[in-house]
């Protein structure tokens, strides 16, 4: 990964390259899964009420286990089947992007935030992200209208982060 950061006149610009590996791909969506824990508990609210539910009654009634295991056990098979199908399907979707073949260019100042993939280049206002946050292995900017975009922090040195970190909480809302 190739990385570098410059200072333009009196403005700060932070350009970045890199080339996207699928743990870092899988992070992202980790880290997005976990900053909105209320969109995967829709999405596997089933499963989830069944398990909860489940978990009280044996509190409730512990000589009922039996019975109670024939329902749980569906359920958690349910839960954990998602889960998997999650994890094959953000698996397939690396595979497929640009994200793994191309090296990805990144760009930060003062007014925007650019990302520049396989002649696409997407350049958004700080004023159009949404939110930003950051996990032990990317940094996510999620955009007002939908989506996410993420920067890997492996091969960036401290002060790179550093500085990128500067450049958010100055723009953070």
């Amino acid at each position: 990964m190739s990385l570098q950061g410059t200072q333009v006149s009196s403005r700060r610009t932070f350009a970045i390259q890199f080339r996207c590996t699928e743990a870092e791909y899988m992070a992202a969506h980790w880290a997005y899964f976990q900053h909105h824990p209320w969109r995967v508990f829709v999405q596997f609210r089933f499963p989830v009420v069944v398990v909860f539910v489940s978990a009280i009654v044996f509190f409730e009634y512990p000589n009922q286990w039996k019975r109670l295991g024939l329902v749980t056990l569906p359920a958690t098979a349910l839960l954990v089947f998602a889960l998997f199908i999650y994890r094959r399907n953000w698996h397939r979707r690396f595979t497929k992007s640009p994200f793994g073949q191309d090296i990805v260019s990144a760009t930060f100042n003062e007014q925007s935030v650019g990302f520049r993939l396989s002649g696409r280049e997407v350049l958004k206002l700080w004023e159009e992200v949404r939110d930003t946050y950051e996990s032990r292995r990317v940094f996510i900017f999620e955009w007002a209208k939908s989506g996410f975009v993420f920067l890997p922090k492996s091969g960036m040195t401290q002060s790179q982060i550093d500085e990128l970190r500067s450049l958010i909480s100055a723009h953070k809302k």
